[in-house]
């Protein structure tokens, strides 16, 4: 193989790469994180910072600030996020 045809195995290789992580990040499939509460709201819901982002989220059990916790994506539909049960 000359250099032409490696340059363009590895272009192939990463538009291939690129097109798999996609198809992944889109998939239907459940997602799990470690999140972390980073507020106590009143109302019975907490801020969790999970997924690199921030959500607001209900939880049955107390919880304080700081508490580590796993959050679930079921599916892939973020609507659906939810503090996995500790129990």
């Amino acid at each position: 193989m000359n250099g032409r045809d490696v340059e363009g195995l590895r272009l192939f290789v990463d538009k291939l790469y690129i097109a798999i992580g996609k198809m992944i990040r889109q998939s239907g499939f459940d997602r799990t994180s470690v999140g972390q509460v980073i507020k106590v709201n009143g109302d019975g819901t907490y801020d969790v910072a999970a997924f690199s982002g921030t959500f607001t989220l209900p939880y049955k059990q107390t919880l304080k600030a700081g508490d580590v916790v796993r959050v679930k994506l079921p599916q892939n539909v973020w609507k659906d996020i939810y503090i996995e049960s500790v129990e």
